[in-house]
């Protein structure tokens, strides 16, 4: 089912079949020295796809899977997810890619239609992304969507301190 599209991007639910793409992203290091923390392991790829099927089924929402339009065939995830921590209450939009994909501009255009999906259909007034302060990468990615850092904080779950990013919807959108 495809959930946003863009003029280069398919944003859709996870299936089995993008089993192989996630295990390959999760093993690569350099996703991991930048990302949140994720599960690994042999197990992992199964724990992220059953993972988003559950918040599908809960909430709606979720991290989807990227394809390209020219292209077919699984990049990363970027998605609007509604975390379920203390620490945060917003819904945050999130982007992890495979490493080849790095530096083409996909995050960014991912994240704005997410953006532009929370704040139209889900209407939303404020959204966040969570962000690791030594990825400067993915900070560049929220700044450009009109992010601002708002603070950082100490996310138990996550076991590190995390930069919170936050956009409000602008005024000409109103409710």
């Amino acid at each position: 089912m495809t959930t946003l599209e863009t003029d280069r991007l398919i944003l859709r639910e996870v299936t089995q079949d993008d089993h192989a793409g996630i295990a390959e992203m999760l093993g690569d290091p350099g996703v991991e020295e930048y990302d949140t923390p994720l599960a690994r392991g042999p197990g992992a790829p199964q724990i992220w796809i059953d993972r988003q099927r559950e918040r599908y089924a809960r909430h709606g929402l979720g991290l989807w899977a990227v394809e390209r339009r020219a292209e077919p065939g699984f990049i990363g995830l970027i998605g609007i997810i509604n975390h379920e921590i203390p620490e945060v209450s917003d819904l945050e939009i999130g982007w992890h890619l495979k490493r080849a994909h790095w530096g083409n501009g996909y995050a960014r255009e991912g994240a704005i239609a997410c953006r532009d999906h929370g704040f139209g259909k889900l209407g939303r007034d404020r959204m966040i992304s969570l962000i690791r302060p030594a990825n400067a990468a993915s900070i560049r990615v929220a700044q450009s969507i009109g992010m601002r850092l708002e603070r950082t904080i100490f996310i138990q779950k996550f076991g590190r301190d995390t930069a919170v990013f936050a956009v409000d919807r602008p005024p000409a959108l109103g409710h």
